[in-house]
Order: C-alpha cells, then structure tokens, then sequence
C-alpha cells in the first residue's frame, strides 16, 4: 500500500462527506442537542406526572353504602393528608360515566367472605383514571390499616407490636458514586453505541452507494489505486466521522450530566458526590467506543459496497441498526455476565465493558480481550471489502440482484441463484428465530421445542427459495452420494472430529467452565428422556435441518459468488457463529468448513448430513453413557492430556483427515471415469 496515495483518497473522502449536510446533521447537529432534549425533556415530563397528584382534580363518584358507612366522610378527610385532589360527584350510570371519561372511578362496597369489599371501577387504558385508581387504592389501605389498629384495641392488643412486628434497617454499602454509576452504565452504553452507529452510516453510505449514484466511483477507479488503498481511505474517512460523531456524543453526554449534577447537588445540599472519581472509566470509554467505531464503519461499508443507490444503502443498513441496538442494550438488562464468552460477542461486549467502567469494575484481561477482538473483527471485514472492491460484478451489478427479494416474483427468472443480500437476510432471520422463538419454543416443549425450531429454519428456506425461483439442485447440492464417498466423509469426519475433541480441550485449558456450561445446557434437556429420541432430535434433526440452512443456502450462494476457498472457509465461520458460543465458533466452526469441503467436492449435501449426524450422535452417547463408554473404552480414561499426547493426537486426526479426503478424490476419479467411458 501507498500511503502517500491513501492520504491524499483519504482528504478526499472527508471533502465529499462534509459536503453532505445529512452526515453534518447526524454528526454534530444530533449529538448536541438531541441529549439535552431527551434528558431535560424527559426529566420535566416525569416531574409533570410525579405532580399530576397535586395539580389535577380527578371526579370520582361513590356508592350509597359509600355514604351510609362513612366511607366519603373519610376520603373527604384524608385526600388532602396524601395531597390528593377529588371531586366527588354523583352518577346514574358509573360505568357508562367512567368509560366515557365524565368520571375517572367509582367505588362501592359490598360484603364478600364475610369481609368489607371495596370494587373500584376505573379505565386502565386511560391514564387518569389509572391515576385516579391509584390513589383511592391508597386511601383504602389507609383505612384498612386503621380498621386493623381499632379492632385489635378494642381486644386490648398491641396494635403497633402486632401489625408490624419486623423492622428493616439498610446499611448500603454503595457508596454515592458506585449507586449512579449502575444507572449511568446501563444508559450511557446503548446510547453511545446507537449515536456511533448513526454517524458511520451515512458516511459509509455516501462514499459507497452515494458515490455509485453520483457516478463518480468509475473515474476513480481509471486512477492508479489499488483496490485495498481505496477501500482504506473511505475506512478511514468514514471512522474519522465516526470516532468524532462518538466524541461529540460523549461531549453532549457529559454538559448534561453535569447539569444534573448541579441541580440535585443543590436540592440536596451536602451530598458527598465526586464527579472526578469517572475520569478513569470516560477515559477508558473513549478509547474503547473510538475501537467499536472502527468496527462499526467496517460492517457499514461491507454492506453499503452491495448498494447501488443511497435509498437501497438505508434499507439494507436498517437491519444492521436493530441488531446494534438490540445487541447495545446488553448493559441494560439484568443477568448477563461479562465474561471470556460475552467478551467475544461484538456490540454486546461494548456495552457490557462501558457498564463495568462506570461500576468501577475493570479486569484489564477482558478489557484486552474486546479491544483485540473489535480490531480482528475490523481487519477481517477491512479484507474482505477490498476483495469486493476487485470484483466489477459487485460495484456494477444491480443492487437488486444481491437482494432478489427486493424484485416482483414475475419478473423473476426461473432457475437462479441467490445474491448475498438474500442470504444476509436469511441468517438474520434464522438468527431471529434461534433467539427469540427458539428460546421460547424451548422454555415451552422442552427438547422437542428444538425440532419446531428446526423446522422453522427450513419451512422459512423452502418459502425464500421458492419466492426467489432458486435452482433448488445447485443451490442445496441434491445429488445422491455413491457408496464410496459416504465411506470416505464419514472417515473425513472422524479425523476432524479427533482434532476438534483436541481444540476444544485447549479452549477449555485456557478458557475454563466454557465447555462445562454448554454441557449442563444440554443435559437439562436430555435429562430423563429415551436415547432414541435423543438421537432423533439432537442428531438427526439439525443434521438435515441445519445442513439444509448452511451447506445448503449459505453455501451455495457464496459458492455462486465466490472462490470456493473463500466459500468454504466463511460457511465454516458462519456455522460456527451460529452456535452463540466462543468455544464453537473455533471448534464447530472448523468442523463446518471440513463439511462444506466434501461437499464441494463431491456434489452432495447427504454426505454432510451424515457427517453432522455422526458427530451429534456420538456426542449424545457420550453424554447419556459416560461411563459404559469408558468401560467399553477403558484407555480413554486413564489417557492424561499431555503436549506429547495431544501433537500425537492432533497428528493422528490429520492422517485420518487425509485419509478421508484421498477416497473423496479416488472416488470422484473413478466416477469421471465411468462418465467417460
């Protein structure tokens, strides 16, 4: 790379995106004053119903029995003690009067168990009857609490001792700064990471499909650049905006923070409060939110590059939105650990490190951990997008094309294949599914909520494909397999699955409870069920159904598009992502790319189903017969996990491994010599 040529590309990126007044808007004009707004807005909007009790008189009308026992007598004499403001009235018909708002409630009192009942009338769905609801309950629990005392004495009790015989004494060991560093930790992060988002967006839209639009990207492309030198100066320009957007932001956040720090500080008098005491944790979200921003412009530009026109770049930059933020509010809710796992999930880990900042929490591991892993994350998409930027097919070819879904069936052509839109899409839908529904479905029917889910995935594939006019046999591989190669996948399977057994061991070394915690997941749902059905629902089912989704659909998309070698190697990373897992993406993703290999090389995503069949199954053994296994196969036990063993290992697996792909190539060779002959 020329980084005098980067320079000068780079100066002339931040030109074109600071002509746009969107990215201006969204940069400068945004971060200023949208926080004051939300937070000062907000703030009177809470004080103006916090003193709807006290401004607003709310109708209520009352029964008869209301009047007789006195019960008007006594809300008459006690609203005010509570500040609340009734004005009692009367109605011929309470629930028609309440529905149509000329009252906000209506109490009557019967008996019922032999108790005085109270039944309040009100409108939930409207906010002042609610209120109104509120605040009789209040007064009716004031005079419940009375009633008590008066009873009891008159039996000559202890009212006090009696009703409230625990007391509650708090000691918080939370010291001023720690208790509004939780609240700033759980806000500041989600609005950091969305505020970030939207100032890498438009640029990376503006320098990619803005520039396709302006017809300008042709003329740049006839100077003598590299692709990876021009694909690095719009990085560049775009994380400049980005980081600044994020500076600005922070900024914003901070003149707010401290207006509340003037207000309260002087309604509250000598509260004990040192606004110093964060400097160490905005400093380290600086640095941090400044990394997340580079990997943000990264993710924008790779999809922007598919974009033909800046109306398409929105709409394909729209998912990417809800997934950040979903994926920001990780800080926000409760039970989410910020561990070695968490810490390799992108978005998620940000928000999880900014929250543990501002608790004074800092593990200087994981803090490392999500800077290299944002940066890795960075570099790879920075190399995949100048690949991109080589293939003409990608920055000239109809948008469109990469999303069919965008077109009307009717002009589509029978027997295509699937653009990389359309499978983004489809992995963020099958993601969807294994999040949401899947976790429902689960907590639901238990293990056979996992074959619905399954079977979600393909019923959404087969109606994707059918929509799209797929070549259903190239896409998912139909072809049946010879004796031979199922021989030779299965021997395949067995030497990565030896070498797989060996990384994951050092994973665990490394990394220790990873492999247990994903073990205890699935025993809880296996627990008490037949082996049959184990192996029909944990093997057999994802085995068709996820082979289906990812040597089927992913596979043969990338394949269309791509070498095979890069189509193999992301079909693995993919499959291994899909496991939510750190562990699995390493391990099941390396299992993925050997499957994707047999099933370029010969034709048939049967073999894989069966190698994943396999691999599933045995692992299921395993888990519901540890210890026949080890009787059947008493050395496994005793065998210590030395360097030595595990090189012997690791060397074992690759000679089985080769061994299994030589019969995949003899068998091919013996195949195109029947064809010939």
């Amino acid at each position: 790379m020329n980084i005098k040529i980067i320079k000068t590309l780079y100066k002339k990126e931040l030109t074109d995106i600071f002509r746009d007044k969107k990215t201006i808007l969204m940069m400068i004009i945004v971060p200023i004053i949208l926080y004051p707004l939300l937070f000062v807005g907000s703030m009177l909007l809470m004080n103006r119903v916090a003193s709807s009790s006290t401004i607003d008189s709310f109708k209520v009308a009352f029964s008869d029995s209301c009047y007789e026992e006195g019960i008007v007598d006594y809300f008459t004499e006690n609203a005010p003690k509570k500040e609340y403001n009734f004005i009692i009235v009367e109605s011929a018909d309470p629930e028609k009067d309440v529905r149509e708002g000329n009252i906000r409630a209506y109490v009557d009192t019967d008996i019922k168990d032999g108790k005085k009942n109270f039944n309040i009338s009100f409108m939930s769905s409207d906010t002042y009857s609610s209120t109104a609801y509120q605040m009789i309950a209040d007064i009716i629990s004031m005079y419940e609490k009375e009633m008590q005392t008066k009873m009891l004495e008159e039996l000559g009790i202890d009212a006090e001792y009696y009703l409230n015989p625990v007391s509650i004494s708090t000691n918080n060991l939370a010291s001023n700064e720690e208790t509004a560093g939780s609240v700033f930790g759980s806000i500041i992060p989600f609005l950091l990471i969305s505020s970030v988002l939207m100032g890498a967006m438009y640029p990376a839209i503006d320098v990619t499909a803005g520039e396709k639009e302006r017809g300008t990207l042709e003329t740049v492309l006839t100077l003598p650049v590299k692709s990876v030198e021009l694909i690095v100066s719009k990085f560049l320009a775009t994380s400049t905006v980005a980081i600044l957007s994020a500076f600005l932001n922070v900024l914003s956040i901070g003149i707010v923070g401290g207006y509340f720090y003037a207000t309260f500080s002087t309604s509250l008098g000598n509260v004990e409060f040192s606004f110093s005491s964060y400097i160490p944790a905005i400093i380290g979200m600086l640095f941090v939110i400044s990394i997340f921003a580079l990997f943000a412009s990264a993710v924008n530009l790779l999809v922007c590059i598919f974009a033909r026109s800046f109306k398409e770049a929105q709409n394909l930059t729209s998912p990417i939105m809800i997934v950040f933020l979903m994926a920001g509010m990780a800080g926000m809710l409760p039970g989410i650990a910020f561990n070695m796992t968490s810490a390799m999930i992108p978005v998620v880990n940000v928000s999880l490190l900014i929250s543990q900042l501002f608790q004074f929490k800092f593990d200087p591991y994981l803090f490392l951990i999500v800077i290299l892993v944002n940066v890795a994350y960075t570099v790879i998409i920075t190399l995949i997008m100048s690949r991109l930027f080589s293939i003409e097919s990608v920055l000239f070819s109809d948008g469109s094309r990469n999303l069919r879904l965008l077109e009307r069936r009717g002009n589509m052509a029978a027997m295509q294949m699937p653009g990389v839109g359309d499978m983004s899409l489809v992995l963020a839908v099958i993601l969807i599914i294994l999040i949401y529904s899947g976790t429902i479905l689960v907590l639901k029917f238990g293990l056979y909520g996992v074959v619905i889910q399954q079977l979600l995935f393909v019923l959404f594939i087969a109606l994707y494909s059918w929509y799209i006019k797929a070549d259903y046999k190239k896409l998912f591989s139909i072809k049946a397999p010879r004796p031979l190669s199922v021989i030779g996948a299965v021997i395949t399977w067995l030497g990565g699955f030896i070498i797989m057994l060996i990384m994951a061991y050092v994973i665990e070394v490394f990394w220790k409870g990873t492999a247990k915690l994903q073990e205890n997941d699935v025993l809880m749902l296996i627990e008490g069920k037949p082996l049959w059905i184990i192996i029909a629902v944990v093997a057999l089912t994802p085995a068709i159904c996820e082979e289906i989704v990812f040597r089927g659909f992913v596979f043969g998309t990338l394949l269309n598009k791509f070498k095979p070698v890069t189509a193999i190697i992301w079909t693995g990373i993919l499959f291994g992502a899909y496991h939510l897992s750190a562990l699995k993406l390493l391990t099941v993703g390396f299992l993925g790319v050997i499957m994707a290999y047999v099933v370029y090389k010969t034709g048939s995503i049967f073999l894989s189903m069966i190698m994943h069949f396999c691999n599933n199954a045995i692992a299921m053994v395993v888990s519901v017969y540890p210890d026949a296994i080890f009787k059947i196969l008493p050395f496994t036990s005793n065998i210590k996990m030395t360097p030595i063993n595990m090189s012997l290992f690791v060397c074992f697996g690759i000679i089985v491994l080769v061994l299994g792909i030589f019969i995949l190539k003899f068998d091919n060779r013996m195949k195109n010599k029947g064809d010939n002959n």
